[in-house]
């Protein structure tokens, strides 16, 4: 036959430049760049009938199987923004002349059917031509589509497989098996790797993200189509549950704009310090920059950018199931180490260099914190000038030199999440209580001096008859001003040494201690009604305990095989010694921010004054609605700030207390302008709630449910706590409670820490447990499992 007058083509050929339609050409590009294609050939699009085609057919029915797939292969279908996919028909012929002329036909019919004819208007294009591709069927154990880029996260991958023909997925026979994965493959009855494998071969010729069919017969995977994603949403991951622990109320635009900044510099210096992050890549600057954001005016987490720089460790599964452990964070996948020997040996050398110059670092950050508020105190009134030094000195510490402060909190994030994978290997299933129970009694940590204080005052109080009357029966705000002179001074000075550590301690629109002392008295009002005992008492019951678990720990490890029992024998002492030592320091540091913070703030309401006086602001509290960099401009007197200050402040005020909420976590897809937020149930069964176990023991008892400290007066002794968030304000409350149930916070935020150190079964991390829970109903809390069990329902 002259090749002119040729209507049907192998696959094999170079069939790029004639009209077969995007599906036989990708399949032809694809069994010639060498994968696995069923043989196949393509009838090349024609307005002749059938017959003229039978002599070829019968050529090319000689060369396939009995069974054979007939594939409607239209030009323009498989495309970039459009796919067709489904719209157009296949058949499963038997190799003879009659059924496979029939299915041709069928094929050409299709692109004019009913579907595509709509697809086609809603798409605004039109199909002009139909190839029809001709191959071996394979008779698959297993069909099914992988996508290199799941639609709904570029993030992922998604798998979706059926047993036997895909047909039946395609026409929703069957619900498939969905996995959706990120670096670890998933078990499956078929091959994977192998899908995974040619998937990347796949992309390394497309150089896009690919819509994939296979099929997999007798441990053999085998490429059917391949075209382009048409549409990807990528996923992005907000949380704010621990975040919350710091910030929980609206943000001032001052406020965020220090806090963005802040996070930025937190990542940057310490993956600069470890030589994890490349400065100059376009993605790590991306993800520096957008390392937190705003939702309902509050701070939340950008989980992907954090998990990207994470990523760039060599202990990448280490470092992002640290963080998330840390925060609280729960809906993460397991990753896998991908780093290299050699970049694996120079960050290990580096955590090592910088863990022994660990004291010194703190150290510092303390004496400069304490160096800038002795400054702030010897004040007695602030001009621009003063107010311009104090204020970029802020800036400096809170940007530059809080690197140091920084290393406490990576320290004990890797320490912590180390001593957890030794925990697993002892235990997988009480892991959590093994590592609760080692790390209660932390030596010298100095959320306990607060506590010790506040039980040494109540004492003060009881030694006098005058004193214990005026608690007992005087309005809070009166209080302070009718006791004996030397209690206080005792309570004088806890406001000065402690004042300053309360709920919203960083916002600078809430009031602590120091500013609003009745608060305080109200407090210890409260406490006194528990008949506290001395807390020391409680901690050294605590120490010992912690110490024989250690010993108890050591001598079970020898039950486990000759590795495993090495590893623990060598590594559990210094491991606790180290995380106890790391979150000591880190708590050092968090007592040093606040102490920071509350030293600018007196520092911002002075100059606010001033700027009252000269009528650029209406009250002192304007000032928190300008931007850190804002304040800057205005005190090197660039005019175009002054000029609108109003105006933006005023615009900025109508933003704020909006009350709109948003949950502790969350996703969005980066290419919905709306933002919408989307979010999933909270997982229960049987009425049992799951979190993060922060504090083993059980306890059967009321709830109460609190939304601040300043509801302290509702507490009984041996309630059961449940807040959304706890911070260093609530610490006053634990020596009240018999429990404690935390919607937000992780296994190193401040109440985990501190139900910790008084024993108390706590679970932390369990989103809108404070809306699905009824206060005073009875539970059962158990700190070993993580577990909230509802009783009286």
């Amino acid at each position: 036959m002259n090749e002119n007058q040729k209507k049907i083509y192998s696959l094999e050929e170079d069939i790029s430049s004639l009209p077969v339609g995007g599906k036989a050409n990708n399949l032809s590009l694809m069994l010639r760049f060498g994968l696995p294609i069923p043989k196949g050939y393509v009838v090349i699009s024609c307005s002749d009938s059938i017959d003229e085609l039978q002599s070829e057919l019968k050529d090319v029915l000689s060369d396939l199987s009995s069974k054979i797939m007939v594939r409607s292969s239209a030009i323009g279908e498989d495309g970039v923004d459009h796919s067709f996919a489904g719209q157009l028909d296949s058949f499963i012929s038997n190799n003879n002349l009659n059924d496979v002329s029939d299915a041709i036909t069928k094929c050409w019919a299709s692109m004019t059917n009913l579907r595509s004819s709509v697809y086609s208007d809603y798409q605004n294009v039109k199909l002009s031509q139909m190839g029809v591709v001709l191959q071996d069927l394979v008779e698959p154990d297993y069909a099914g589509v992988y996508f290199t880029h799941s639609p709904q996260d570029s993030n992922k991958r998604l798998l979706e497989y059926v047993e036997g023909h895909a047909e039946k997925l395609v026409s929703g026979e069957v619900t498939p098996v969905t996995l959706e994965f990120s670096e670890n493959l998933p078990e499956t009855p078929f091959p994977i790797e192998q899908l995974f494998n040619l998937s990347l071969k796949v992309l390394d010729y497309y150089r896009t993200p690919q819509d994939i069919e296979w099929v997999s017969k007798d441990g053999k995977v085998s490429l059917v189509q391949s075209r382009p994603i048409t549409f990807l949403k990528t996923k992005v991951y907000w949380s704010n549950t621990n975040v919350n622990e710091n910030y929980p109320d609206e943000m001032s635009p001052f406020l965020f704009s220090i806090a963005k900044q802040s996070y930025y510099h937190y990542f940057r210096n310490i993956g600069l310090k470890l030589k994890i992050i490349n400065d100059e890549n376009p993605l790590t600057q991306s993800s520096l920059n957008n390392t937190v954001g705003l939702w309902g005016n509050k701070l939340y987490y950008n989980m992907s950018n954090i998990h990207t720089l994470l990523s760039m460790s060599p202990f990448s599964s280490l470092f992002k199931k640290s963080f998330d452990h840390f925060v609280g964070y729960q809906h993460s996948e397991a990753g896998s180490d991908n780093g290299s020997l050699k970049n694996k040996l120079i960050t290990s050398l580096l955590l090592l260099t910088n863990y022994f110059k660990l004291p010194s670092r703190v150290s510092m950050i303390e004496d400069q914190v304490d160096s800038y508020c002795s400054r702030v105190n010897d004040l007695t009134k602030v001009n621009r000038i003063e107010f311009s030094h104090l204020y970029h000195k802020f800036l400096d510490i809170r940007f530059n030199r809080w690197v140091s402060a920084s290393y406490a909190d990576l320290y004990a994030m890797v320490t912590h999440g180390a001593l957890g994978k030794l925990c697993t290997l002892i235990d997988a299933e009480k892991s959590s209580g093994i590592q609760n129970g080692l790390l209660q009694a932390i030596p010298n940590l100095i959320s306990n001096k607060p506590i010790f204080e506040m039980y040494d005052i109540n004492q003060e109080i009881e030694k006098s008859t005058h004193d214990k009357n005026v608690f007992s029966t005087n309005d809070p705000n009166d209080v302070l001003s009718q006791v004996t002179e030397s209690l206080r001074d005792r309570i004088n000075q806890f406001l000065v040494d402690w004042g300053y550590r309360c709920s919203g301690e960083l916002t600078f629109l809430s009031k602590n201690y120091c500013e609003d002392p009745a608060s305080f008295i109200k407090i210890i009002q409260t406490y006194r009604k528990t008949n506290p005992v001395d807390p020391r008492i409680k901690f050294q019951e605590k120490e010992e305990e912690q110490k024989n678990l250690v010993k108890k720990v050591a001598k079970d490890a020898t039950h486990l095989d000759l590795k495993k029992s090495l590893l623990v024998k060598l590594l559990l002492k210094p491991l606790v010694k180290a995380t106890c030592y790391s979150i000591s320091c880190r708590e050092r540091v968090r007592l040093k921010q606040a102490k920071l913070y509350y030293g600018v703030k007196q520092v911002l309401i002075q100059f606010a004054q001033i700027l009252v006086e000269e009528k650029q602001i209406d009250n002192v509290n304007d000032i928190f609605f300008l931007q850190y960099n804002e304040l800057s401009a205005l005190l090197s007197g660039d005019q175009s700030t002054s000029l609108r200050l109003r105006d933006i402040i005023e615009m900025r005020k109508k933003g704020f207390g909006s009350h709109e909420s948003y949950p502790s976590n969350f996703y969005t897809h980066m290419e919905d302008t709306t933002q919408k937020a989307h979010t999933t149930q909270v997982i229960h069964k049987d009425g049992v709630f799951k979190g993060l176990a922060a504090c083993g023991g059980e306890i059967k008892n009321n709830i109460k449910i609190l939304n601040d400290m300043h509801e302290i007066d509702k507490l009984n002794p041996g309630d059961i706590l449940v807040t959304k968030q706890t911070d260093p304000g609530w610490i006053c409350a634990f020596p009240i409670i018999g429990g404690l149930i935390v919607e937000n916070g992780g296994m190193l935020s401040h109440g985990a820490i501190v139900a910790r150190e008084f024993g108390i079964p706590a679970v932390v991390g369990i989103a809108g447990i404070t809306e699905l829970l009824v206060d005073g109903e009875m539970v059962h809390l158990n700190g070993d499992m993580g577990t909230v069990e509802v009783l009286n329902k």
